[in-house]
Parts: structure tokens; sequence; C-alpha cells
């Protein structure tokens, strides 16, 4: 009998026994699995915020075609992008910002302009018509909506006539050799004006050279000095009509305008030397202002850059 008792004490302490170990098999097994879960996740929150890492910066990885580009907030005075932003390169019809800068700087309001034929040599298909008298202000916002080089020539001739100058000089030089006094007045250091159009001399010289950053200081010193200048340039179209009542519809050369939210101005530039070339100043919401600059892009490939520069804008806004 004894032999019996302890027969069934030795099974009941067998079977704690393997309770036991069996509690202690599933308390380890459920120790590694959350260890793993812990890790699982870890790594989950890590990659999270390598991912967010990579993508905090909206400008990153731009794939431009242009040579040269710059954001510039102008209420920040900061770049928000940069892209060989010093590189001197043609600067095609965006030399008529300097030359419409120029012209109310040195002309008296309420000056008249005459359009001669020899003006209109350098144009086609022709803007403007012979013998038109202009208001100064509504010949600069067609010479700039439509990128007239016989406009940008006649304002030059007349507003050079109204420098310091010796009794035989050329007018039109005149007024160039002041854009170059001017840049350098603004510190505009990469520029240098050969024509008042921008237009290329030849096959291998450009009417002007500059950078996508003093373009953007160009246009910093418009917005504060001359706000109104350029506002005939954010809408795809206008009627402007010259003082013998001839009246132009005229079309923005640029072709994205109605797409750019809060746009405030815009000017396009394209030649064999230059490429595409485009300027725009825009504020989005209650934001900016900011100037986008491309330069050395393509015909097409200009508006798609300033696009891409727009919305990555935006997205630095909003982040």
């Amino acid at each position: 009998m004894d032999n019996d008792i302890i027969k069934q004490k030795n099974e009941k302490v067998l079977v704690a026994v393997v309770a036991v170990g069996l509690v202690l098999i599933v308390m380890v097994a459920l120790y590694i699995y959350s260890k793993n879960q812990h890790v699982k996740i870890d790594h989950i929150n890590n990659s999270i915020v390598q991912n967010t890492g990579t993508v905090t910066d909206p400008f990153a990885n731009m794939n431009l075609f242009a040579h040269s580009a710059v954001v510039w907030d102008v209420k920040n005075q900061k770049f928000l992008y940069k892209k060989n932003e010093q590189d001197v390169v043609p600067l095609a019809s965006l030399t008529k910002l300097m030359t419409a800068l120029a012209a109310v700087e040195i002309l008296p309001n309420g000056s008249n302009i005459k359009i001669t034929n020899e003006y209109l040599q350098e144009e086609a298909p022709k803007e403007l018509l012979a013998n038109e008298n202009w208001d100064l202000r509504k010949l600069i916002s067609l010479t700039l909506l439509s990128s007239s080089n016989a406009g940008a020539r006649a304002i030059a001739t007349v507003a050079g006539a109204f420098l310091p100058q010796k009794q035989t000089e050329d007018t039109r030089q005149v007024f160039i050799d002041y854009l170059n006094k001017r840049a350098g007045e603004l510190k505009l250091d990469s520029m240098r004006f050969y024509n008042d159009s921008g237009l290329d001399l030849d096959t291998e010289e450009s009417g002007a050279y500059g950078s996508a950053q003093d373009v953007a200081k160009l246009m910093d010193y418009i917005i504060k000095t001359q706000p109104n200048l350029l506002e005939s340039t954010k809408f795809s179209n206008l009627t402007l009509t010259s003082n013998n009542n001839s009246v132009h519809q005229v079309k923005n050369t640029n072709i994205i305008i109605d797409s750019i939210p809060g746009v405030a101005a815009s000017k396009t530039g394209y030649t064999d030397l230059a490429q595409g070339n485009l300027m725009v100043e825009f504020s989005p919401g209650l934001e900016g202002p900011y100037v986008a600059v491309v330069l050395g892009s393509t015909f097409e490939g200009r508006f798609t850059d300033i696009d891409k520069l727009i919305n990555a804008t935006i997205q630095n806004i909003s982040k």
C-alpha cells in the first residue's frame, strides 16, 4: 500500500513538473514573439522616419531641362532652390525686364513714343505699326506681353535721348550703355547688355548675358520699387490701343500663364543661343511673393520646369 501511495505521489510530481515546464515554454515563446514584434514595429517606425526624411524637401531630386534655375523667397530674402545659379548664360528676352525698368526710371510719366520703320526691322511678325504713337506704359505692356523686339528698340532709342550724350551719339547705344551702368549700381554683376531686346547678335554672341540669381535679384528690386511695371504680364491676352486709336490684340508668350497660382508677373525668352528662358512672380494663397527663374531650358521644357518649381514651392509652404 505504501508503494501505491509513493507511486501516486511521484505521478503527481511528474505532472506538476511537466505543467510547469509547459508554462515556462509558453512564457518564453510569448516573450520571443513580443520581442520580435517590438523589433518589427521599431523597424517600421524607423523606416517611416527615414522615408519622411527623404521627402521633407520637395525640391530634392528636382529634374529640370534648364541649365540653371532658382526660386527666390522675396519676403524672407532667401533661395528655396538653386541650380547653377551663378552661371552666366544668354538672357534672351528676359533682357526686356531691365529695358522696361530703365525706361520708367529715365522717361517722364506720360511720355509718348513714335514707332518708325527702322524699329520694325528686327521683328516678324510685327506687333506694331509704323507711325503709331504710344503712351510709354502701354508700349511697355505690349513689349513685355508679346516680347516685341521693335517695342524694346523704340523704348531704348527714345529713352536714350533723355540721357547725357554727345551730339553725334546713337541714342539707342547711349541707353544700352546705361543698362550696363544700372546693372552695376544694382550689383547685378553677372549682367552684360549689348542690345535692349536680348536678340542674338550673331550665331556666337547673345544680345545680353546674366545669371538666374541676378534675374531673381532684378525682379526683387522691380517688385519693391516698381510694383505695377509688369502687371500686364499676368494676363493671357490684352487689348491695347495706341494714341492713334489703333487696336492691338496682344497675346502673352507664356502659354501656362493661366495655370500659375497667384501669378503677378511673367516673362519668356528664347533664342538659338539662349534656348528656353522663363521668369514668373507668383504668390500662392497668402504666401509670397516668390520668383522662379529657369535659363537654358528648351522651348517647351521651360514651361514644365517652371511648373515643377511652383509645385515644389507650394509643397514647401505646406510641409
